[in-house]
């Protein structure tokens, strides 16, 4: 089991569902990648393409969606060692994150175990 997969079972999910998460625009070359954070798998993203109007010139431009998952983590990179060095980061920035958390609501202060 490699660390990554380790790390993401341990840090808690919130579910969240049809909320607006903010938005990636990955640069040209670059492909959405998702973490499952139960399983630890890295995978590509799905992407819906679709066309619509724009507003301000009333040309068919395309747009792209990505489809959200419960329980995933979304990143835009090159490839797949890219998409797992950035996930790492994130894993341990939340598992970071949420022991603060834990210690606050525990009392203890960042110098105590």
């Amino acid at each position: 089991m490699s660390l990554l997969k380790k790390i993401a079972e341990k840090v808690v999910v919130e579910d969240h569902e049809k909320a607006y998460l903010g938005s990636i625009s990955p640069y040209p070359g670059q492909k959405m990648w998702q973490l499952n954070m139960r399983t630890g798998q890295i995978t590509e993203a799905v992407v819906e393409v679709y066309k619509s109007m724009d507003s301000i010139t009333g040309k068919e431009v395309t747009k792209r969606k990505i489809i959200v998952e419960k329980e995933r983590r979304y990143v835009a990179a090159i490839n797949y060692a890219n998409a797992r060095k950035k996930f790492g980061k994130i894993i341990l920035a939340e598992a970071y994150q949420q022991k603060i958390i834990q210690n606050a609501k525990s009392g203890k202060t960042n110098g105590e175990s």
